[in-house]
């Protein structure tokens, strides 16, 4: 059984205002996508110009599939020319449990 996939992207945009509106778009055309679970998106507190999205795929393949597509898709166009620079792009999955009859590693005194 495949594991649910979180991709995180981290990018610049050029244009706060516009970027918002693009975003807009491609998260509509997202929900389409094989294997969408979620999206959530986030701006820099700190910095206006910096934009966080937070995307749930169903799993690893879907993920990949997605980033492979949306380069192509044109409801993304618009987000893709707002970027000035992506600062990460990683995908995760679930944290692998310690099995209970593991023993914790003694610490050093």
């Amino acid at each position: 059984m495949s594991e649910p996939c979180l991709e995180i992207i981290v990018f610049k945009v050029k244009d706060t205002i516009e970027a918002r509106r693009a975003r807009m778009e491609a998260h509509a055309a997202m929900k389409t996508y094989d294997g969408f679970i979620s999206w959530s998106g986030y701006e820099g507190l700190d910095d206006a110009d910096l934009f966080a999205d937070l995307v749930l795929w169903r799993d690893p393949d879907c993920a990949k599939a997605a980033a492979n597509r949306l380069l192509k898709d044109p409801a993304f166009a618009a987000t893709l020319a707002e970027m000035n620079g992506l600062l990460t792009l990683s995908r995760f999955t679930p944290a692998r449990l310690v099995p209970e009859e593991m023993e914790p590693r003694a610490r050093a005194a």
